[in-house]
């Protein structure tokens, strides 16, 4: 393990460039050189990269792995493999930093979707390499501004777990301001009275059912009628499964409400919305206990839950969801 004390500070120099590959040596003393690869890299090496996001993130999100990795960058609309670096050792993967570029209400911005160091290597400058070219890159591109993280519709975390007191420092110390609080939920998925007993009364002429294949195109529809595009996107991965991970509400053959679970990431519960005249009449709460009740049979420990405060009493009431995890927003200027 690389120590500060015994090594004195770690000196990055800049090697020759070669294509889609950047490499770095740490000084003298250092017979490690790491090199970089961009989104092509990351194709070929995403089973090591998974592994790394596992062994950092596997006590915060259990699903962590290599499905939860491809979902949250290969499936997103916005993916552009410029802005992805992998951080290399060998043949070892130590470093993973991926951020993209969109347009939202007329503002251009970047997403840093994911950041994490093997252990093993921190201190070291890689993080900071690999966010410095990701602003670089995102510049060029047009973005305003970068934020940690605001990469919906597919995302890993809210922000940066409040939790973890040296990566808030790392962000701070790189002049990114506080953009605000968000978290996610977590309901218990083994003896959680709530998902054990029987549904409420639906209203008259209501049915709630798991979605089939062939209900696709209408659901979405519905989706983007009475939601938005993003909600859209995410509900058409959660029907890529052969059995759709999504429920749905129908009035005289209508779809008036819907639940995903898998479709966000893995482990995730969400999006799920009803028809603005059923708010308030427990068809939500079927949608959500049906889709939980799918996850423990799956065998999650729990699902997750990001939210906001608006709808943080109905998750509570009606799933047994608490606050597990908060995270501090981020952005800085570009």
């Amino acid at each position: 393990m690389w120590n500060p004390a015994t090594h004195g500070s770690a000196l990055i120099k800049t090697l020759p460039s070669r294509g889609n590959v950047r490499r770095w040596g740490f000084g003298k003393g250092y017979s490690a050189v790491i090199h970089f690869e961009k989104g092509e890299g990351l194709d070929r090496r995403i089973q090591e990269a998974a592994a790394l996001c596992h062994g950092v993130f596997a006590h915060e999100i259990f699903s962590a792995g290599e499905a939860w990795l491809r979902r949250g960058i290969f499936d997103c609309w916005y993916y552009d493999p410029n802005l992805v670096r992998v951080a290399i050792e060998g043949d070892r993967v130590v470093g993973l930093a991926v951020g993209d570029v969109r347009t939202r209400n007329d503002a251009t911005f970047a997403s840093l979707k994911i950041i994490v160091v093997h252990p093993d290597y921190r201190g070291r400058g890689i993080a900071t390499q690999m966010l410095a070219e990701i602003e670089r890159g995102a510049a060029a591109k047009g973005a305003e501004r970068i934020v940690v993280c605001d990469g919906w519709p597919l995302y890993f975390f809210d922000g940066v777990n409040c939790r973890q007191t040296q990566a808030l420092i790392f962000f701070g110390r790189r002049g990114y301001e506080s953009l605000g609080f968000g978290f996610h939920l977590e309901a218990a998925l083994a003896d959680n009275p709530l998902i054990d007993q029987p549904d409420p009364p639906l209203p008259k002429g209501i049915v709630v059912r798991r979605a089939r294949p062939e209900d696709r195109e209408r659901t979405l529809v519905a989706i983007e009628r009475m939601f938005s595009k993003a909600w859209w996107f995410e509900t058409s991965l959660a029907f890529r499964a052969s059995e759709p991970t999504v429920y749905i509400a129908e009035r005289d053959g209508e779809v008036v409400g819907f639940a995903d679970y898998d479709a966000t990431n893995f482990g995730l519960f969400g999006p799920t919305g009803v028809h603005e005249s059923l708010r308030g009449r427990k068809v939500g709460a079927v949608l959500l206990r049906r889709c939980l009740r799918d996850m423990q049979a799956l065998g999650y420990p729990y699902a997750l839950i990001p939210t906001n405060l608006e709808r943080l009493n109905f998750y509570y009431r009606e799933g047994g969801a608490t606050v597990g995890r908060l995270f501090l927003r981020f952005q800085k200027k570009l």
